[in-house]
């Protein structure tokens, strides 16, 4: 089953409507993309098992490497684990399942590290050692953790947990009920699995060094979202043949989380929530996006186009402060992915 991330944002300053500058760039080769990341000079995008690179001058094609398999280059992925791309450092770190594989800027193969549990969940570069997600079982409790590992991916400690929305000899399956969302930015760690509106800042070690929180008023999970959840279910090739016995499972909540997700680059804190609207003039969602810098000062609040499709968001990251998302547009009864860049200073 798919793990849903849901991101929560504010800020101090006027709400800015979502007319800022856009860029859109056609990109041909994209047929059908799972993740999109964003670095000073490159943008890179995974479609299954292949990593695209292209120019973020002039939006060419650069390079492109990967296809399906278990040797080096080669990547086995799922639609509950797709392929990911760490930017953050001077390679490439592509998690796929089973390993961690580096390569360099250019798309070069340099070297790869196999996992103890054959499954990669998000591998993070901490300096020597590496963040990343697991799932475990404690006193009969199932939880998913935020975690530790050395060079080799051995788990060094556990740092943050939230409880699994299934639980050994329960039959309901807990729906947005809380958010497990972790990232790495200048050797500390940012965490958020709350509810509420609350990221935990911690040391390269794991101890934890501030909170990051704001004032917050839930957004009520309405009868539209049950509706989504359970069409998405319906219809997903993964879930379909099973929707009967999971429909009896689901339970809804009343409200959302506070945060739909983060993303942290250049000293700041970009913050996405669940409070939305629908712009009346491009008729396109807005969603809430609140800006901190690290310091855990609120700089700016306003509203920015993030595209859904069903239940799930578009391909998207947040870096050079812009925010980049791949979009499926149809012109002449032909499908095409576009790259639209919304500038969010």
């Amino acid at each position: 089953m798919k793990i849903s991330i849901i991101v929560f944002l504010l800020t101090i300053t006027a709400v800015l409507s979502a007319n800022a500058a856009q860029k859109i760039i056609e990109l041909p080769e994209i047929l059908k993309p799972g993740s999109i990341s964003v670095d000073k000079t490159q943008f890179y995008i995974t479609e299954n098992e292949t990593v695209y690179i292209y120019s973020l001058t002039d939006f060419k094609l650069i390079n492109k490497f990967g296809k399906k398999g278990e040797g080096p280059q080669e990547f086995k992925t799922s639609s509950e684990i797709p392929l990911t791309v760490n930017v953050q450092t001077n390679n490439l770190l592509v998690n796929s399942i089973g390993k961690v594989s580096f390569f360099t800027k250019k798309g070069e193969y340099k070297n790869e590290i196999k996992t103890l549990a054959g499954v990669n969940l998000v591998f993070i570069p901490l300096q020597k050692n590496f963040v990343g997600m697991g799932i475990m079982t404690d006193n009969n409790a199932n939880y998913y953790t935020v975690n530790i590992y050395n060079s080799t991916l051995n788990k060094i400690k556990e740092i943050y947990r939230i409880p699994h929305q299934i639980q050994p000899g329960k039959m309901e399956i807990k729906v947005a009920e809380q958010t497990l969302i972790y990232a790495v930015f200048d050797n500390k760690i940012f965490i958020t699995g709350s509810k509420d509106f609350i990221i935990d800042v911690l040391s390269d070690d794991g101890k934890k060094l501030y909170s990051i929180q704001q004032p917050y008023e839930p957004v009520k999970f309405t009868q539209e979202m049950r509706d989504s959840v359970m069409n998405y279910f319906k219809t997903s090739p993964d879930t379909k043949n099973y929707f009967d016995m999971i429909k009896m499972r689901l339970r809804f909540p009343d409200t959302l989380p506070a945060i739909y997700s983060f993303f942290v680059s250049n000293q700041k804190i970009f913050v996405l929530t669940n409070r939305t609207f629908q712009d009346k003039k491009s008729m396109l969602q807005q969603r809430e996006l609140l800006i901190f810098n690290t310091n855990k000062k609120l700089l700016k609040k306003l509203f920015v186009p993030l595209r859904e499709r069903g239940i799930e968001t578009l391909p998207y990251c947040i870096e050079n402060e812009k925010l980049y998302q791949l979009i499926e547009t149809e012109n002449d009864g032909d499908e095409a992915w576009k790259l639209y860049i919304t500038d969010i200073q």
